[in-house]
């Protein structure tokens, strides 16, 4: 297993830089997530780390080991990709053995080492199938054996669930998650799926145009946002436009006065308030305002209700109880928005 250091790290080709001065420090046994829109540099720096790209500035450390010049197969890094990059003409034993005769391990070692590997992602008995045979989650599995098999101290994951229907990426998003605790190697995982992100990761590093934003905690990230990018990618939120008239206390459009957990902003600043929809209240007793029922749609275990006070739209998600059905379009409802869970962006 293996600490990892990213220091400064840029990437430029040609005239575009797609990665902007990264760095940062994965622990041994860390699942570290990369999460940010496509094109927003977190590949290129999962390629980086296999060695597949060289950085135009900056340097990678494995346990203190500057490997910045080192060659991809002398990092014994595990990489899983995201279209598998699975050899058709071999089977499924010969595919995942193939990283082993690269390293040019004993061919008596091999056959064990191949079995061992299908038993940790379940596809004991598999070795002779063709690759074509198999299923899109079993042709996933046998990436992440090949991935495993030459026992790496990191394992790189790009976008690995992309191609699998969602009931099978939840099933194997936890069996990767299962397999990451059993064997405790430092692992990055690159995705634009925030769900995916948030549970399974120790800690996550969003990326927006090339650069390193925030990186933290799933609950951290989620509840503490650092700027409204950050708030507005990972799951849904409400913004309202405000502005400062004293100490603690801003106004809304149409003159709604709110006290928000943040005393040091001078009058006059103007600033962003964000919330989440499942954070707002509901027929509260001391409600913050007044909302009329714009729209209710059905998810299922859940409601969202669209309420408008004046020139605010405010989106809130209810657990789908009985009682609901008593709130019709139109309906005007105290609602109380979630004074200490208020982020405030400055403009």
């Amino acid at each position: 297993m293996a600490t990892v250091r990213l220091r400064g790290i840029i990437k430029d080709f040609g005239d575009v830089r797609a990665v902007d001065d990264i760095s940062l420090d994965v622990q041994e046994g860390e699942f570290f997530s990369l999460l940010g829109p496509s094109g927003c540099g977190k590949t290129t720096t999962l390629r980086m780390l296999a060695g597949f790209e060289k950085p135009t500035a900056g340097s990678i450390f494995f346990n203190a080991k500057d490997v910045t010049a080192i060659r991809p197969q002398e990092r014994n890094v595990g990489m899983v990709f995201q279209n598998y990059a699975l050899f058709a003409h071999l089977s499924v034993g010969e595919n995942i053995a193939f990283g082993l005769k690269a390293r040019k391990i004993e061919k008596s070692e091999i056959p064990a080492r191949v079995k061992k590997a299908l038993h940790l992602v379940d596809l004991t008995g598999l070795a002779d199938r063709a690759v074509s045979a198999l299923s899109g989650g079993q042709q996933q599995r046998v990436a992440l054996a090949r991935a495993l098999v030459i026992e790496p101290q990191i394992l790189l994951l790009d976008e690995p669930l992309s191609n699998l229907d969602a009931k099978l990426r939840v099933e194997t998003r936890q069996r990767i998650q299962e397999l990451q605790q059993k064997l405790g190697i430092t692992t990055f995982y690159v995705t634009h799926d925030q769900q995916e992100a948030l549970t399974q990761s120790d800690r996550i590093a969003v990326f927006f145009a090339g650069k390193c934003v925030q990186i933290g905690a799933p609950r951290q990230i989620f509840s503490k946002p650092q700027s409204r990018t950050v708030m507005d990618f990972l799951g849904r939120a409400n913004f309202i436009s405000a502005e400062i008239i004293r100490c603690g206390l801003a106004v809304l459009p149409g003159g709604i006065e709110l006290k928000i957990p943040q005393d040091d902003l001078p009058a006059g600043k103007k600033i962003t308030i964000g919330f989440r929809p499942h954070e707002v209240e509901l027929f509260a007793d001391k409600p913050t305002l007044t909302a009329e029922v714009c729209g209710i749609t059905f998810l299922g275990e859940a409601e969202e209700i669209v309420l408008r006070a004046g020139e605010i739209e405010i989106e809130t998600l209810q657990p789908h109880t009985g009682d609901r059905a008593s709130i019709s379009t139109g309906d005007k409802i105290p609602i109380k928005l979630p004074f200490e869970n208020l982020n405030i962006f400055e403009e």
